[in-house]
């Protein structure tokens, strides 16, 4: 007993202390989970074709610039050789290939609203591919839609025969990627496109 009374006072102040607030706190706005990306665009999506795109070729990089409603709009799309150690395990190719596996293949794919970059994931371009005779696309691939308040960007790959038409649905700002989908290009700019 003798040991427990010099203790006494400092048990007191502990459990008369202020409670703190067991509520779960909302996260902090940096913290919240981002929307999953779509793999099919909402249905009745309808695309409409920017005029005005300017297209370079350098090397294996295509650079796509234009203005849309005031804003700056980059598109850079790079290409590089495949690798069996990196794209071995892909399913799945689209381009223009008579059987795998392709020579080139997509590395990246950026689109930057008014200097604010997206980098579209490695997951929704890496089955892009060609079988071209050199790194450096002989034409460009890029091409800019608006969709309402968003922007459409599509990677078109493949030949005459079996062409493929990769879309982007994106915020513009800040640039986030909504949906995305791979079809066959008549039927995308058919079929989706308002020309």
């Amino acid at each position: 007993m003798k040991t427990l009374l010099p203790c006494l006072p400092a048990l007191l102040l502990v459990a008369c202390g202020p409670v703190k607030d067991q509520k779960e706190q909302p996260p902090a706005p940096d913290r919240e989970r981002k929307a999953p990306v779509a793999n099919q665009h909402p249905v009745g999506t309808r695309f409409h074709p920017v005029k005005g795109l300017s297209h370079q070729i350098i090397g294996n990089r295509e650079v796509m610039t234009a203005s849309v409603n005031g804003r700056e709009i980059t598109a850079t799309l790079t290409w590089r050789p495949y690798r069996a150690d990196l794209d071995g395990e892909v399913a799945t190719w689209y381009g223009d290939m008579t059987r795998p596996p392709p020579r080139f293949v997509v590395d990246s794919l950026t689109l930057s609203v008014d200097a604010t970059a997206l980098s579209i994931p490695r997951s929704r371009i890496r089955s892009l591919c060609s079988q071209r005779a050199t790194l450096q696309p002989q034409f460009p691939k890029l091409l800019l839609f608006t969709s309402g308040s968003y922007l459409g960007l599509t990677v078109d790959v493949g030949d005459g025969a079996s062409s493929w038409t990769s879309s982007y649905l994106v915020h513009p700002s800040p640039p986030r990627l909504l949906s995305h989908q791979v079809e066959d290009a008549g039927t995308f700019h058919n079929f989706s496109v308002d020309y």
